[in-house]
């Protein structure tokens, strides 16, 4: 099979950015917003805003690494700035979570699937279906293609995110949006009218 994958590693920061927003916000959208609104209640808002900053400096991070290392992938600029023990230690759990994320976010990805649009369809099948599209889009384009694509889903993205805010920014009811929180021994800090 040597010579059928496209040796196209060559991708811009702006790309890697992309990339990267468009997994951390499918992610959120996906995984996270349900269990994170169910925890925090009426203060759901506010660990979405803190784990979406999080996530964007996460990301702002690991673009700003990528460019200064240009020709070293993450497991060998890691090992570069930690050391070679230490930089393994912090590589191999975080590859081994990313191995686990794949399988939960393709169960995740196929149950939205089927509930939005194929209800009796079987989720193998649509599971397998995105594998064979992810598939060809590495052996026909390489990274540089997922990176090109990123590039113009990415904003897209964006954008309908601030269109969807800024269309139910007129169904917020101000008078219930007071900052209340709890600290962790139960005091409240404010009260509600």
């Amino acid at each position: 099979m040597h010579g059928v994958v496209k040796n196209s590693m060559n991708i811009s920061g702006g790309q890697i950015y992309w990339m990267l927003f468009a997994f951390e916000v499918g992610n959120t959208l996906l995984l996270t917003m349900t269990s994170a609104m169910h925890e925090a209640k009426q203060d759901a808002w506010m660990a979405m805003g803190v784990a979406g900053g999080t996530g964007v400096l996460i990301t702002f991070i690991a673009t700003r690494l990528s460019m200064m290392y240009p020709n070293q992938t993450f497991v060998e600029y890691s090992r570069t700035i930690l050391g070679t023990w230490l930089g393994k230690l912090i590589v191999i759990p975080l590859l081994l979570q990313c191995y686990v994320d794949i399988g939960i976010i393709m169960r995740d990805f196929g149950d939205f699937i089927i509930t939005a649009l194929f209800r009796d369809t079987p989720i193998w099948v649509v599971v397998l279906l995105t594998l064979l599209v992810v598939l060809y889009l590495v052996i026909q384009g390489g990274l540089e293609g997922i990176g090109r694509c990123s590039e113009v889903i990415g904003p897209v993205i964006l954008v309908m995110i601030v269109v969807l805010i800024g269309l139910d920014f007129g169904n917020i009811q101000w008078g219930n949006s007071i900052l209340c929180t709890s600290i962790p021994v139960g005091v409240r800090l404010c009260k509600a009218p």
